[in-house]
C-alpha cells in the first residue's frame, strides 16, 4: 500500500483472502499437527509405491520428502505416457519429471489441505492408471496405503476449540481432491467464500507473535505461489486463464 493507506494499483485480494484463511487453518491444526500429517501421508504414499513393486526416485531414506514423492518406471515405461492416461481416463494431473528424469518417472504430490480420503483417492486413480498402462505391479499399493493409515490412525476433532475465533463459527469443511484439475482454484474460491461470509469480529480472532504471523505468512505465500504455478499449467476455457 501507499502513503494514503490504498494500493497503487488493482490489488490481488483474492490472494489476501486465501492466505488469510490459509493462516486460519495452520493455526486451527496448530503446526506440530501440520508437519506430523504430512509425514504420515507421505509413508503412506511410499509405502504404496513399494507394495506397487516399483522405485522411489530418492534412494536416500533420510531425505525423503513429505510434500512429494517420485515414482520410478521399469524400463522400456514412459512415465509421461502413464501420465497422460490417467489424466485422459481419471481426469487427475500428476507432476511431470525435470531434465534428465523426464520420461522415468512422475511426481505424487500429497502436501497442502489434504488428508487421508484425497490421498487415496489419488493413489487409487494411479493404481488403476499404472494398470492400464500396462505396468507390471506386484501388489495393490491401495490396499497397503490403507493398511498403514488404518493401524495409524489420527482422531479428528470433532469441532473447533472454544477459542479457535472465528472458525469456530463454521463447520469444518472437507477438502476437494487436490490432484484433479480445479483443485486449487475450488479451493481458494471456499476460502475466500468462508472468510466473506464469516461474520465474527476480527477483534476476536486469535492473533499470534507478530513473528510468528510473518513466518506462516511466509510460508503460506510460498504454497500459494505453488499453487499459482500449478494453475498456469490447468486447462483453461479461451480467455479465463
Amino acid at each position: 500500500m501507499n502513503q494514503t493507506g490504498y494500493w497503487p494499483y488493482t490489488p490481488s485480494t483474492n490472494l489476501l483472502y486465501g492466505l488469510s484463511e490459509a493462516l486460519d487453518m495452520i493455526l486451527e491444526e496448530g503446526l506440530d499437527n501440520v508437519f506430523a500429517r504430512h509425514q504420515r501421508l507421505a509413508e503412506a504414499c511410499r509405502r504404496a509405491v513399494r507394495a506397487w513393486g516399483l522405485e522411489i526416485q530418492c534412494a536416500d531414506p533420510s531425505v525423503y520428502s513429505p510434500v512429494l514423492t517420485g515414482v520410478m518406471m521399469p524400463d522400456g515405461i514412459d512415465a509421461d505416457a502413464v501420465r497422460r492416461v490417467i489424466y485422459d481416463r481419471f481426469n487427475m494431473s500428476l507432476g511431470a519429471a525435470l531434465g534428465k528424469m523426464k520420461g522415468r518417472m512422475f511426481r505424487i504430490g500429497h502436501l497442502g489441505d489434504c488428508n487421508d480420503l484425497t490421498l487415496m483417492a489419488t493413489l487409487a486413480g494411479c493404481e488403476m492408471g499404472l494398470k492400464l498402462s500396462g505396468v507390471p505391479l506386484a501388489a495393490s499399493g491401495v490396499a497397503a496405503a490403507m493398511d498403514y493409515l488404518a493401524a495409524h490412525a489420527t482422531p479428528l476433532p470433532l469441532q473447533a476449540p472454544p477459542d479457535a475465533g472465528r472458525r469456530a463459527l463454521r463447520p469444518r469443511r472437507a477438502p476437494v481432491h487436490r490432484q484433479g484439475r480445479g483443485g486449487p482454484c475450488r479451493k481458494l474460491v471456499a476460502g475466500t467464500t468462508a472468510l466473506a461470509q464469516s461474520q465474527a469480529p476480527r477483534r476476536h480472532r486469535p492473533v499470534p507473535h507478530s513473528a510468528d504471523r510473518l513466518s506462516l505468512g511466509a510460508a503460506a505465500l510460498t504454497y500459494l505461489t505453488i499453487q499459482k504455478e500449478t494453475l498456469w499449467k490447468l486447462p483453461c476455457r479461451p480467455g479465463q486463464r
